[in-house]
């Protein structure tokens, strides 16, 4: 399960940067439009991150900032399931 929901987390990264290289609706990046106004318009770049899942907006003032909840979720679940997997046969 974790590695499922993994490789989900990494087709979403690979979408949402997808989505923002192509269109003319692609600047800003549509994972960082729910910012506040006066910060939309100082979005210089993104970097999407794969390891832990992640969308990241750069602003120019050279800070980072997650564009998205999701991907803490994401991680945390990964997490969980990975840390919870059957790793073999029981011993009974």
């Amino acid at each position: 399960m974790a590695v499922d929901l993994c490789l989900i987390g990494l087709a979403a990264v690979r979408f949402a940067a997808s989505e923002s290289e192509s269109g003319t609706d692609s600047a800003p990046s549509p994972s960082c439009r729910d910012d506040a106004p006066g910060v939309i318009e100082h979005i210089a770049g993104y970097e999407p991150p794969y390891l832990p899942l992640g969308f990241d907006c750069l602003p120019d003032d050279g800070t980072t900032y997650p564009g998205s909840d999701v991907y803490a979720w994401l991680n945390g679940f990964v997490l969980a399931f990975g840390l919870g997997a059957d790793t073999g046969p029981s011993s009974d």
